[in-house]
């Protein structure tokens, strides 16, 4: 059976298909993914965050998150450029 969409009831009637956009649950990440991606010990990014250096962060329900945009942007932030 061919996956067609999450269907739902609302109000005892079939509601409309859900469409999941995964691409949006994959724009934050854990401090483990982040020192991953960053090639750094996860305790490095934790003593950077305590002395308020590093990649910005959200906390949300206790969890630190980082949010993939800002950190491409850190990451291109801090390119060196050679000089050809």
């Amino acid at each position: 059976m061919a996956n067609k969409g999450l269907k739902g009831k609302v109000g005892g009637k079939r509601g409309p298909a859900i469409k999941a956009d995964f691409t949006a649950l994959t724009r934050y990440i854990t401090e483990k993914q982040l020192a991953q991606i960053i090639m750094k010990s996860v305790h490095a990014i934790q003593q950077d965050r305590a002395r308020g250096v590093g990649v910005d962060y959200i906390v949300y329900g206790g969890k630190v998150l980082y949010d993939m945009h800002v950190v491409h942007k850190y990451m291109k932030d801090h390119t060196v450029k050679v000089q050809k």
